[in-house]
């Protein structure tokens, strides 16, 4: 059961992230998102009754399901480039510098979707733990890898000030500007709306200067994280054989809608790296590292602070006690401050009004994809909707320190929980965001492969309660 509904939900979000963009808007149900409510509370039961344990069959049959359907979905229709159509329907592509998506570029692309597609064929065709089975898995990963830097290729500028705003930034760092002072292109050209300004926290900088330099392309950056997942789930202890480890590995470059991300240069995918980076830490008792990615998540994105509450849930139930969890929490204060306290003395108020003023003042949008802008598609107001997002997230918070759990699986769960909840009942979220649950629950189905779900215990590696 609890399997099962990892990959149910990893299923909703894969289809309505594919078939509706992350956007409520004309021709749209939105039931997409009601869809994803219902799934976040049965999801949030697992905290208060025990799941059964997961079938190893059922486990390879999950994976090879969400890997087939991504890469049919991308084939029939892989959701690039919308941004151009949408833009280019306002007459806005004559007013800037643009590179159109390389029509060879794109032929090329197509090939690498029917390779892909002919080696998930081979791959789950072949015989049981066989050469070609897994030469075939392997080579899959290789070619899913080679597509998002295909991506980078056939739209080398897109027309999203995420890019413009980031890439910008990031140049005016190195160049020894202050980022958060920057006059950014204005992109959109709107009667009365101001570009918008770069909001990310500083922890984003070491990425985007990766991919600046060596990549060209502020979006190696998370291209980089996504490898980081990628090679976690194929080095790290898991009972997994090789095939179900290259699968899931493809998901994080197939499924959900991570080549559309890519594509936009939304950052999440570095969140998700951070969060399991900083958990397996600690369940590997590397306090110090932990606190080290901890607060390099918190100092990267606004919400990353969210994966820090249950984090530190884990840490503090852990057998290290009170001294261990103050340890952690402290570290990551330390690094997410040492990343911060530089900008604050640079300009302390361009750099509150950039990450914390206009995030803030970030006005409600009805094309949101979330429960709010649902209702407001409806005619019916709910202003009061983010409290049950909080609200919930309090009780998966609670379950999760009354109950002393420990093992990362369970961790990771109730973070993915807390994120879709936060999301749903926000003023805005849009399809990274929900990329960002994605990438946990493809985590979560690679952790329980170890057979650990909603432990109790004084353990970091506690026994588990399946009935």
């Amino acid at each position: 059961m609890y399997l099962a509904s990892l990959g149910f939900g990893a299923f909703l979000l894969s289809f309505f992230l594919w078939a509706d963009r992350g956007m409520i808007d004309a021709g749209k149900s939105g039931v997409g998102v009601l869809l994803f409510a219902l799934w976040t509370i049965w999801g949030a039961q697992f905290f208060f009754f025990r799941p059964k344990q997961t079938r190893e069959d059922l486990r390879t049959w999950v994976i090879r399901f969400l890997l087939g359907l991504s890469l049919v979905l991308i084939i029939i229709d892989s959701k690039l480039l919308y941004i151009h159509v949408a833009i280019d329907n306002l007459g806005l592509l004559s007013k800037g510098p643009i590179q159109i998506f390389p029509k060879t570029a794109s032929i090329y692309f197509g090939r690498i979707l029917e390779i892909s597609a002919g080696l998930y064929l081979f791959s789950i065709l072949s015989r049981k733990n066989s050469l070609l089975q897994k030469w075939s898995a392997g080579l899959l990963l290789c070619f899913a890898v080679f597509s998002h830097l295909m991506v980078f290729r056939m739209v080398p500028l897109p027309l999203i000030d995420v890019f413009t705003t980031i890439s910008e930034a990031t140049v005016a760092l190195l160049e020894g500007r202050n980022p958060y002072q920057v006059n950014h292109f204005d992109l959109y050209q709107l009667p009365g709306v101001n570009p918008a300004p770069f909001i990310y926290l500083p922890g984003l900088f070491p990425w985007s200067i990766f991919g600046t330099v060596l990549a060209g392309d502020i979006r190696g950056g998370s291209f980089l994280a996504l490898v980081g997942l990628a090679l976690f789930f194929i080095l790290s202890r898991s009972s997994l054989g090789w095939v179900e480890r290259f699968h899931l590995a493809s998901l994080l470059f197939f499924g959900g809608a991570s080549l559309f991300v890519a594509e936009q240069a939304w950052i999440d995918p570095i969140l998700a790296f951070l969060c399991l980076a900083s958990g397996w830490c600690l369940k590997e008792k590397k306090v110090f590292w932990a606190g080290i990615f901890a607060g390099a998540m918190c100092a990267t994105k606004q919400y990353g602070v969210i994966a820090f509450i249950f984090l530190f849930l884990m840490n503090i139930n852990s057998s290290g006690g009170r001294y261990m969890g103050l340890r952690f929490f402290l570290i990551s204060l330390g690094v997410a401050l040492f990343v911060q306290i530089p900008f604050l003395i640079w300009n302390y108020h361009a750099y509150v009004s950039a990450t914390i003023t206009s995030v803030g003042l970030l006005p409600f949008r009805p094309d949101a994809y979330t429960l709010t802008s649902y209702f407001f598609a409806q005619g019916v107001s709910v202003p009061w909707m983010p409290i049950l997002g909080i609200f919930l997230t309090l009780i998966i918070a609670w379950r999760c320190w009354s109950l002393r759990i420990t093992d990362l699986n369970s961790i990771i769960l109730a973070i993915s929980l807390s994120y879709m909840a936060i999301f749903l009942t926000n003023r805005h979220a849009f399809c990274n965001y929900y990329q960002l649950v994605y990438l946990l629950l493809i985590v979560c189905i690679y952790l329980d492969s170890e057979g650990v779900c909603c432990g109790r215990g004084n353990k970091l590696n506690s026994p588990t309660v399946f009935s």
